[in-house]
């Protein structure tokens, strides 16, 4: 009688769990987004080298990337966006990649995509105007 009790009571869990989880599942039409990845950041920078122009525009795309997704955490409400450092972003980037690239001998163009760590940017962003929503278009 013990135990079947509590695998009736393990199963009302289960199914008071998914209940309640329904409303934050994703819709299908967010089913492949990721919260925190930024794609498609486009950057075109021109400098002495090439080199120094695609550090110049990997600085850039960094900034554009975090900047998109504040905007998808942040509460719209919020009067005024959080500022973090050229550090805070760097250390909550968990990769990137370059999906089109172009290069001169002064000129660097691509297209770059961002993984934020979760955690790092829940640090940093969400002590005050954190929005616990999904977003709502990918930029």
């Amino acid at each position: 009688m013990l135990l079947c009790w509590c695998r009736l009571r393990a199963g009302l869990l289960a199914l008071l769990l998914m209940v309640i989880g329904l409303p934050f599942a994703r819709t299908p039409a967010f089913a492949g987004d990721d919260l925190f990845e930024v794609l498609d950041v486009h950057v075109d920078e021109t400098d002495q080298t090439a080199a120094a122009a695609r550090d110049k525009a990997l600085a850039i795309g960094e900034q554009r990337a975090w900047d998109i997704l504040m905007h998808r955490l942040v509460d719209p409400q919020a009067k005024k966006m959080p500022e973090f450092s050229a550090s805070d972003i760097s250390d909550a980037i968990k990769d990137f990649w370059v999906s089109e690239e172009k290069t001169s001998p002064v000129r660097y163009i691509a297209t770059l995509n961002y993984n934020f760590r979760p955690t790092r940017c829940a640090r940093c962003c969400c002590g005050e105007t954190c929005a616990s929503r999904p977003p709502s278009h990918r930029r």
